[in-house]
């Protein structure tokens, strides 16, 4: 009986402690609609790194499934492509065949990041539980042509 006494005080506060919010489950997807194929190359801080690079075939899809809980950070789009594996991941290449390429800048207080909406890491592109970033032929169209030397 005294067991149970004691036990009566603990199960009270235990279920009186706040709701730790409840979980999110996100659904991203990259998509290439490019008609190329490309190649993400992902820099650290400014860094190139080469042996990193993910290539997405043309009408291929990445895709990543997340749950989040209330102490995690949720999911971005470069996330789908580098699964969280590149630490203070600064920049990315999109490079179409080795012809041309377009890069991005993480966002901050020096980059426009937040004014240019194509931007993968734009949060824009990543601010609902389920979303789509296609890679388009106006992308393409709209990268710099580095004679077939981007790499």
């Amino acid at each position: 009986m005294k067991k149970l006494l004691l036990l009566i005080p603990i199960s009270i506060i235990l279920c009186s402690c706040p709701d730790m919010g409840e979980s999110k489950y996100y659904d991203y997807t990259i998509e290439n609609k490019s008609g190329k194929q490309i190649t993400f190359i992902p820099y650290s801080d400014g860094n190139i790194l080469l042996d990193k690079k993910v290539i997405l075939d043309n009408n291929k899809t990445l895709n990543k499934s997340y749950k989040e809980v209330s102490f995690n950070s949720g999911l971005s789009m470069t996330d789908v492509i580098f699964n969280k594996n590149i630490s203070n991941l600064s920049h990315i290449e999109i490079v179409f065949e080795n012809q041309k390429k377009i890069i991005y800048q993480q966002c901050s207080a020096s980059s426009n990041c937040y004014e240019n909406p194509r931007n993968i890491f734009n949060p824009a592109n990543y601010d609902e539980e389920k979303e789509t970033y296609s890679i388009t032929p106006e992308d393409y169209q709209n990268s710099t042509d580095c004679n077939g030397n981007c790499y």
